[in-house]
């Protein structure tokens, strides 16, 4: 079975494993590696070089800003310089470094800002203060031969990376993200991209390393974990992620998928209702959501989704569901068929053994089984449980077991499966 990629991922471009929202499955097949790069969405730093310096280089580092800021507001307002050409520009970019990174991250107005400063503090320069600058240049030449080395690797990591554009291979980009991690291994720009390149967990975890904040981490991460039927790790990155943005759409969309799947249906009812607080939610893709939901076992919430999604209303009994799938697979819905497939298999198998035809009953829940195992290794765990219970009332106790084992116990089986299930030592 050939399903849709569930988990969106976090920028307006991801590589293959990651599809958009936006773009249909058949435009991600046409796509290849070099039209699908990151493009980064997130700002990580905050807008104000008084916090930025504070949180990048602690105190001391705040400590030599603010006496900077200081010494230049002092000559810029108290000084006989208040009237110079370069008072009012000094003023104008202290107060903009409170809401832009005018002094640290645009390199620009960095080299602008400082020359303005270091022109209106030498108007006000006498002897004695003289020494002290010429004694801080010494220590500043030897604070830069002390950075040269990083210095040579930041230019190392930007020069690899460079050779990255819209037209890229994926053996040069992986060969540009290895000489980038090579020269700076703490790059988080470069895990970023080799995590959306491998597209593994691990990758992403050494992302979070370096920026235990970065939304796209965890979304990833979580997207991951997801699809490894890990559902309380998927469930922790996911809740990490909405505190960084509580209303991110496709972030919203994924944790609606995970718990229609695996969740309770108050879960399920809460998500949709997050997810359409934010955006208008499809009813085909609400549909969608409810057919995989059936399929991993989450009857309740199935039923729920598809009267939300309101595209179409649930078969009234096994033999129209039946009927319905073989129009589905006649008009190339896959899902719709195997969804349709599904309901009437479990529909058939339970009423046969509700009659204590357990034989019969088997072969229904094994269609059904075999179904369920496309979208979810060893099959949905309602399923399993209740085939398992076939078995064993027919006394096909290996293969029940074998069936069986390493399940967790769920709520609401039949009475008949319980009661097939009490003679398990």
């Amino acid at each position: 079975m050939v399903l849709e990629h569930p988990w969106i991922g976090c920028g307006p471009g991801q590589f293959a494993a990651h599809f958009p929202p936006w773009r249909s499955v058949e435009e991600i097949e046409r796509s290849s590696l070099r039209r699908t790069l990151p493009t980064e969405t997130e700002v990580e730093h905050p807008h104000n070089d008084w916090v930025a310096r504070a949180l990048e280089s602690g105190l001391p580092g705040l400590v030599c800003l603010l006496l900077l800021g200081w010494l230049v507001l002092r000559s810029a307002l108290f000084r006989e310089s208040r009237e110079g050409p370069l008072s009012l520009p000094a003023l104008a970019l202290l107060a903009n470094s409170l809401v832009h990174g005018v002094l640290s991250y645009d390199a620009g107005s960095a080299l602008v800002a400082f020359g303005v400063f270091g022109g209106l503090l030498s108007e006000t320069a006498t002897g004695a203060k003289a020494r002290s600058v010429r004694i801080a240049g010494v220590l500043l030449v030897g604070a830069v031969a002390l950075e040269l080395p990083r210095a040579i690797a930041i230019l190392r990591h930007g020069a690899a990376l460079s050779t990255i554009g819209k037209e890229v291979s994926s053996v040069t980009l992986e060969r540009a993200i290895e000489q980038a991690l090579a020269a700076c291994p703490d790059s988080v720009h470069a895990r970023s991209l080799k995590a959306r390149m491998q597209g593994r967990a691990e990758d992403w975890l050494a992302v979070l390393e370096q920026r235990p904040d970065r939304l796209e981490a965890w979304m990833q991460l979580g997207n991951l974990r997801a699809k490894a039927l890990d559902v309380a790790g998927a469930r922790a990155a996911y809740d990490r992620a909405l505190r960084l943005d509580p209303w991110h759409p496709g972030l919203l969309e994924n944790r609606l998928t995970l718990l229609s799947r695996f969740g309770t249906l108050e879960e399920t009812q809460r998500a949709l209702a997050d997810l359409g607080a934010r955006k208008p939610v499809n009813p085909d893709w609400l549909t969608s959501r409810a057919r995989t939901a059936w399929l991993c076992g989450s009857e309740s919430a199935a039923r729920w989704l598809l009267q939300q999604a309101g595209a179409e209303s649930w078969p009234e009994g096994p033999e129209a569901a039946y009927a319905l799938a073989r129009e589905r697979s006649q008009a190339g819905d896959k899902l719709g068929a195997d969804f349709l497939t599904s309901v009437a298999q479990r529909g058939f198998a339970r009423a046969k053994a509700e009659q204590g035809r357990y034989r019969e009953a088997a072969r229904n829940y094994r269609q059904d089984w075999m179904i369920t195992c496309d979208l979810i290794p060893g099959g949905a765990p309602r399923v399993r449980w209740e085939y398992g219970a076939c078995l064993l009332a027919e006394g096909q106790r290996d293969e029940a077991e074998q069936l069986l084992a390493g399940l967790t116990p769920i709520a609401d089986l039949p009475q008949w499966a319980l009661k097939a299930l009490e003679s398990r030592p």
